[in-house]
């Protein structure tokens, strides 16, 4: 182990609100046949879905010295069990400010809330034959913007003369990250496998015959 350091990442979390306007329809086919006779039973669902979708706590890094899909890698965390702030948290712990404006991230996290909109309303629909929307108008707008420290773990250790990273997440411990290898080691004990199959398989065939 070369070094494990306990720091607070800085993100932007917003509220969104979603106006949705989906309308359509659903169509469902039932074929069969009696005698030389085939018949086809054509039925149409209308499809209407208005109202608001609030969707909460979508979140995004708010610092660029950072790798990103290290970090993504575990998430997620429970918004619901965040504090106020308070400096004794940060004891012990590096804690990083943002350098990413809410502006910069503003459209990703408004096409992270439609894309989950769009989910809901599709799971509301359900299944049909063919489905041929006329009407999927949705506005998205952020009601509420949060500043927010999470807390990580990072690890580094080397190996072999190469440094390896690891992200744990500070509240949940979901552990992301890549591990070395010996290459040496694991050719051998792939070769051990693929030995140990061939021989079970000749075995396996001797006796079948």
């Amino acid at each position: 182990m070369e070094k494990i350091t306990g720091i607070y990442i800085p993100y932007w979390m917003a509220d969104v609100e979603a106006d949705v306007n989906y309308s359509g329809k659903g169509v469902n086919l039932r074929v069969w046949r009696t005698g030389n006779t085939e018949y086809t039973e054509h039925k149409e669902f209308r499809i209407d879905r208005r109202g608001t979708i609030d969707v909460h706590n979508i979140h995004e890094i708010a610092m660029r010295k950072i790798d990103k899909a290290l970090i993504d890698s575990i998430s997620p965390y429970d918004e619901s069990k965040a504090v106020d702030f308070s400096m004794s948290y940060l004891s012990g712990f590096f804690a990083e400010k943002y350098d990413i404006q809410k502006d910069e991230i503003k459209p990703g996290i408004e096409d992270r809330a439609k894309a989950y909109a769009s989910n809901l309303l599709q799971e509301t629909i359900g299944s049909y034959h063919k489905v041929y929307m006329e009407n999927t108008d949705m506005d998205i707008s952020i009601k509420d913007w949060n500043y927010t420290l999470l807390p990580a773990w990072i690890l580094t250790y080397i190996y072999k003369g190469r440094t390896y990273i690891y992200a744990v997440n500070g509240q949940t411990g979901k552990s992301f990250g890549e591990l070395p290898v010996d290459g040496k080691k694991l050719s051998a004990a792939s070769g051990m496998i693929a030995a140990a199959i061939f021989a079970f398989s000749i075995i396996g065939g001797m006796l079948l015959w």
